[in-house]
């Protein structure tokens, strides 16, 4: 019987030792709406926009297109970043080529990214960036693709 007893023991012993929390738990998560991180943006050009609704303050870090090479191996390209000198106002990023993107606050202590796209003409491929921005305080930051379709033929 003892050897039965020790075993539950031991077995409780492992139990409450064994799982540790290795989570980050001071880490927020950004609340979006809409809650999507991809950005969509019609061929005719125009605005989309993101709100974060938890955010004490966002920063337009970095902007970026992805290449894969022959092996799918992805890599970032054409950086553009506050760390590199190339990205001077992450306020207002006008250094997109194609698009702009503009921090607003709303008003009501929400933080909105706004986008602008320019007319896109091709009718073969999308076009993408992708968009890193800081939230503030202990958030998490967030990576957008921002995607304007591609040109409809009209028939």
């Amino acid at each position: 019987m003892k050897k039965y007893l020790f075993m539950l023991f031991a077995l409780c012993a492992v139990a409450f030792t064994a799982c540790s929390d290795d989570d980050d738990d001071s880490k927020v998560l950004p609340v979006l709406d809409p809650n999507n991180t991809d950005v969509y943006i019609n061929a005719e050009g125009g605005e989309a926009s993101v709100t974060v609704k938890n955010a004490k303050e966002l920063n337009i870090v970095q902007i970026n297109d992805k290449t894969t090479d022959d092996k799918g191996k992805t890599k970032e390209t054409n950086v553009k970043s506050v760390e590199n000198g190339k990205l001077a106002d992450t306020k207002n990023v006008t250094e997109g080529g194609w698009f702009t993107a503009k921090v607003v606050n709303d008003g009501e202590g929400y933080r909105r990214i706004v986008f602008n796209a320019q007319p896109y003409r091709d009718f073969e491929k999308n076009r993408v960036k992708f968009i890193h921005v800081t939230c503030g305080d202990n958030m998490y930051g967030i990576a957008f693709r921002l995607i304007q379709r591609k040109a409809v033929e009209k028939k």
